[in-house]
């Protein structure tokens, strides 16, 4: 009896035990404790819509194998390769010489002949000259007075232009047009004090209007040619001026002005020969005289009967073997 009752306690404390070994293992896990909640800041009471709303929880399906798909790779390029150069490591290269453009001969410039100055006459003119004289003897020779009194005038406004004032010379000289309008002096000195202002069109206009008057006064019309063949010289007019110093000189061989320019001219160049066609020309030939025309038809004469020789023509037989 006392050794089932020993078993039989035994038994009880194995059953107890596996009872409590298995109460340990399936007992419920007790939930956490809830964190104390935190006091808010004073600026999340004032404005609760600043407080941060948790995102939402991002949704979670299962997943399949036609879901995975392979990401792509990036396939990496290729690296440079360094090109191999002779120079040593830790220097730096040389440049390379760029090769220039290979100079080519170019042809020199073709030297053009300076043109002779041309001197500023028209404030400083050569010695001699007729114009810058006084009109002493020209005033002496007028019979008339108002023509003496006008070129008086006009030799004072030569003076004045001796003295590099031409516009007191043209005033001067327009009291003198008052008193005679057909003074050739009054409008050659007018002529040059527009010269001396570099006005050679209105100079050249009253140049004219003097050679008119000047006609039958070969010495001062070859004053006023030399003056115009200077100003059209200037303007660019060579022939003209080259005729205005040739006829000049032919009125007066002195005139100083006239022979400056006309040696400084030279003579006028020849005319342009025609180009030659290549090959000598040929013979144009003699045109063909005219066959004369034949005579007229006046027909065959009339045959003669010759007489025989045993019988002597008489005076009837040639009479009447004469027929024309």
């Amino acid at each position: 009896m006392p050794a089932r009752a020993i078993l039989f306690a035994w038994a009880l404390l194995l059953i107890g035990a596996a009872a409590a070994i298995d109460a340990c293992y399936t007992t419920p896990a007790q939930p956490p404790a809830a964190a104390a909640p935190q006091p808010r800041p004073p600026e999340v009471m004032e404005n609760p819509e600043a407080v941060e709303t948790p995102p939402a929880p991002w949704p979670v399906a299962p997943l399949t194998e036609e879901d995975i798909t392979p990401e792509a790779t990036a396939t990496p390029s290729p690296t440079e390769t360094a090109t191999p150069t002779e120079t040593p490591y830790g220097q730096t290269p040389a440049p390379t010489a760029t090769p220039g453009p290979t100079p080519t001969a170019s042809p020199l410039p073709t030297l053009t002949p300076e043109p002779t100055p041309q001197p500023d006459f028209s404030r400083i003119l050569p010695p001699g000259q007729l114009s810058d004289q006084p009109l002493t003897d020209e005033i002496n020779a007028q019979p008339l007075p108002t023509r003496k009194t006008s070129m008086r005038i006009a030799d004072r406004a030569r003076r004045q232009l001796h003295q590099q004032q031409p516009d007191e010379a043209i005033r001067t000289l327009g009291r003198a047009l008052s008193i005679d309008p057909g003074d050739p002096y009054v409008y050659f000195y007018l002529g040059r004090a527009y010269l001396m202002k570099h006005n050679y069109q209105q100079a050249l206009i009253f140049w004219q209007r003097a050679a008119i008057s000047f006609s039958n006064n070969p010495r001062w019309l070859s004053e006023v040619l030399g003056f115009e063949g200077g100003v059209k010289e200037r303007l660019g007019e060579i022939d003209q001026a080259r005729e205005d110093f040739a006829r000049a000189l032919q009125l007066d061989p002195n005139n100083q002005l006239a022979k400056d320019g006309n040696s400084r001219l030279g003579p006028p160049p020849p005319p342009p020969q025609a180009e030659p066609t290549e090959g000598p020309a040929e013979a144009e030939p003699p045109p063909e005289e005219a066959a004369p025309p034949p005579p007229p038809d006046i027909g065959a004469p009339p045959p003669v009967e010759e007489p025989m020789p045993s019988e002597a023509p008489t005076p009837s037989d040639q009479g009447a073997g004469e027929t024309y």
